[in-house]
């Protein structure tokens, strides 16, 4: 992990943004202290059916709600 002061990070922004967006971390010093990190940001795949098997969803959540649970539902 590379360090750059935070005037020079200032001075050198679209460099630096470039660096992290090649997948490098900076950690950012002022008067030779870290106080920052700027890193990229991973990217995690969306896997879609991941619960399934797993969760059971039963027909009846998918029907029509009935007068008295509207009711419930709305407040009134």
């Amino acid at each position: 992990m590379n360090s750059i002061d935070v005037q020079d990070w200032l001075r050198r922004f679209n460099e630096v943004l470039a660096r992290v967006e090649t997948g490098e971390t900076l950690t950012i010093m002022r008067n030779g202290v870290v106080f920052a990190e700027i890193r990229p940001l991973t990217q995690q795949p969306v896997k879609l059916g991941a619960f399934e098997g797993e969760i059971d969803v039963p027909d009846s959540a998918f029907a029509p709600l009935t007068p008295a649970e509207m009711k419930v539902w709305y407040g009134e």
